[in-house]
């Protein structure tokens, strides 16, 4: 794909003006294309406020959504954006945000006494200790990350059946491009197979959601290897691409696949089918 500002990521989907979307923000740097291991873009950081892509007049109840891309950015400065967004909702803001990214190349662990799963060698990029469920996991280029920033209220309060709505959507991403996507029973997460595409870590405070989901598209897997992915000895990583035989695609195209299931599903809340909540 050729080189785009990060604010048109999804607006070739949702119509909007990358002009307006691209106010209050600075900072550019390139990527590199995701054929070859990455994602060829202008990463863009917001200074004041994020870059919407998607203020759909339609509500959901009481509360409207946005759906911003916001291209390859730092662990850290995608987490200081989830923090900004989660107070800013509990102190009133009644929208829900889908922040889609892909970060530079960090391990996470969330919060466990049982840090095994990092193992004993000095790993080669930097680690990040925070506040989701679950062991080490990597993230890095040709990754999709998504972090819903919503109010549980949406679908109840129910953190479990919040979890099997994020697997929903992966899985019905992964069927556009012919993968057969599905659940292992306790375990959160998309596998294919034996092999897993997709992670899961989610934390919460006063019932506002943060972290969310990775999906492996394309690039290099190798930096899992470092690691026990998830604390699952012996589980093997994959990725759309590696499913697909090598078959070449962009990051911004599946966001915006994975940011149409997660409207239909989420935030208008069209799930019609029973999710099993029972782990």
């Amino acid at each position: 794909m050729n080189s785009l500002l990060t604010t048109y990521w999804l607006a070739r989907k949702f119509h909007t003006d990358p002009a307006t979307a691209c106010e209050n923000l600075m900072d550019t740097a390139s990527g590199s294309d995701c054929s070859s291991g990455g994602m060829e873009h202008t990463a863009v950081v917001a200074t004041h406020r994020l870059p919407c892509l998607h203020q759909d007049s339609r509500r959901l109840a009481t509360n409207q959504y946005e759906i911003c891309g916001l291209g390859r950015i730092s662990y850290e400065e995608g987490l200081r954006l989830q923090e900004e967004l989660v107070a800013q909702k509990i102190a009133g803001d009644e929208k829900n945000y889908l922040l889609l990214l892909e970060h530079e190349p960090v391990y996470t662990i969330g919060r466990t006494l049982d840090v095994s799963s990092l193992g004993e060698k000095e790993l080669p990029h930097p680690l990040h200790r925070i506040g989701r469920g679950g062991q080490a996991t990597y993230h890095g280029p040709g990754q999709l990350v998504a972090y819903p920033i919503i109010d549980l209220t949406l679908i109840g309060r129910d953190l479990h059946r919040y979890l099997r709505l994020l697997e929903e959507v992966i899985i019905q991403t992964l069927a556009l491009y012919k993968i057969e996507g599905h659940r292992r029973e306790g375990m959160t997460g998309v596998w294919v197979d034996n092999r897993k595409i997709a992670s899961l870590g989610v934390g919460v405070k006063k019932w506002i959601s943060f972290h969310g989901l990775a999906l492996n598209v394309c690039g290099d897997l190798s930096p899992f290897r470092e690691i026990t992915p998830c604390g699952l000895a012996g589980v093997e990583m994959t990725s759309i691409e590696r499913e697909r035989n090598g078959f070449s695609l962009a990051l911004v195209d599946v966001a915006e696949q994975l940011a149409e299931i997660f409207e239909k599903l989420v935030f208008l809340n069209k799930c019609n089918f029973q999710l099993d909540t029972n782990y």
